[in-house]
C-alpha cells in the first residue's frame, strides 16, 4: 500500500500503467464501513498494527488473543470486556460502548418512513365488538366473549357430533 499527500497532481497515480517493467492497476483504498475494532485489545477506532495496549481476549479477558484462547466451545451468557455487562461479547453492536455513526456537517437523520398517516388505524374500531362476532359478520354489541352474536344459527357441539356420527353411519 502506498499513501500520498494530497497535491494538484496526485490523481496521476490513477493514470500509471507501468512500474518497473510491470503492469500495475492503482485503486483507491476503500474503507470498510462501519466501526473499526482492533484485534489485540479489542477497543474501537484502531487496528492492532499499531495498538501497544496491553492484550485482552473478547471471550475471557484475559491477556491473550482471542484466536489464542482456551475456550473454543460458545459461552452461553458472555461478559462484556468493554461495558462489564453480561449477554454480549465486545465486538456486538448494540453495546453502549460500540461507537454510534456520527452525523457530517450538515447531514440530518433520515425518516425512513415516508407516509404522512402514520399512527391511524385502518378501519374504525367498534366497542363491544368481539373477534368471534366480528368473524361470523355479525354486529351485535351486546354479546359477552364466549358466546356467539346469533346462537339460534350456531348449532351446539351435541349437534355436530350427532351429524358426524350419522354421516359416518351411511358411509
Amino acid at each position: 500500500m502506498v499513501e500520498l499527500e494530497k497535491k494538484p497532481d496526485s490523481p496521476d497515480i490513477f493514470k500509471m500503467k507501468k512500474c518497473c517493467c510491470l503492469t500495475v492497476q492503482v485503486d483507491a483504498f476503500n474503507r470498510r464501513p462501519g466501526v473499526s475494532q482492533c484485534y489485540n485489545c479489542n477497543l474501537f477506532n484502531h487496528s492492532s498494527k499499531n495498538c501497544f495496549m496491553r492484550t485482552r481476549c473478547l471471550k475471557c479477558g484475559e491477556s491473550h488473543r482471542t484466536n489464542e484462547c482456551p475456550i473454543k466451545e460458545r459461552i452461553e451468557n458472555p461478559v462484556c470486556i468493554n461495558c462489564n455487562k453480561t449477554g454480549h461479547m465486545a465486538n456486538w453492536s448494540q453495546c453502549e460502548e460500540f461507537p454510534k455513526r456520527k452525523l457530517r456537517k450538515g447531514e440530518t437523520v433520515r425518516n425512513r418512513n415516508t407516509s404522512t398517516e402514520t399512527n391511524k388505524t385502518s378501519k374504525q374500531v367498534t366497542p363491544n365488538l368481539f373477534f368471534a362476532a366480528a368473524l361470523s359478520g355479525a354486529s351485535n354489541k351486546n354479546s359477552t366473549p364466549g358466546t356467539s352474536a346469533t346462537p339460534e344459527e350456531t348449532p351446539s357441539t351435541e349437534e355436530k357430533v350427532m351429524e358426524m356420527t350419522s354421516d359416518l353411519k351411511t358411509r
